[in-house]
């Protein structure tokens, strides 16, 4: 079961690293600083309803693929976190400050493996992404593919059986 959860982790980062590469090498990213009364009807329900007993730091507009998002900041019970939704309102992501005594096991020994005595001074984040799995045979073939809210297909995988 462990090595389950450590197997989803390692895929959503590897996920998370291949998408923030696609908004750096795709150059059309745009950004700017809007107020909540500023944001959609939809993505404003989705942000409070997020965001619930927490202070909003910030809010920012951003195109990413053609795509605009909405990025909220904010603080509850002093641990910051962000979220990300479509103007439409669905979630796309949550990002939140994690303690290293609150992070598994297996996350704190990688970051030891890999970092070493600098692992003592890691920051930690927990990422929460939103994607779909889509499976089809077609034939005697079966077909996955991981896609995320926007549509934009993230993994393409065929099992031959």
């Amino acid at each position: 079961m462990v090595r389950r959860w450590v197997l989803l982790g390692l895929v959503t980062v590897g996920l998370l690293s291949g998408l923030t590469a696609g908004v750096w090498a795709g150059g059309d990213e745009r950004e700017e600083k809007v107020t909540i009364d500023q944001v959609p009807a939809a993505a404003k329900a989705a942000i409070l309803r997020e965001t619930q007993g927490a202070q909003i730091k910030e809010i920012e507009q951003e195109t990413e693929h053609g795509v605009t998002v909405y990025e909220a900041e904010a603080v509850r019970n002093g641990k910051e976190f962000e979220i990300e939704v479509t103007a439409d309102g669905v979630l796309l992501e949550r990002e939140e400050e994690v303690d290293a005594k609150d992070v598994p096991e297996a996350v704190r020994e990688a970051a030891k493996k890999k970092f070493g005595a600098n692992a003592a001074k890691a920051e930690f984040e927990k990422k929460t992404v939103i994607l779909y799995e889509v499976e089809v045979k077609i034939g005697d073939k079966e077909h996955e593919i991981l896609v995320s809210p926007t549509g934009k297909i993230v993994t393409d995988k065929d099992d031959e059986d």
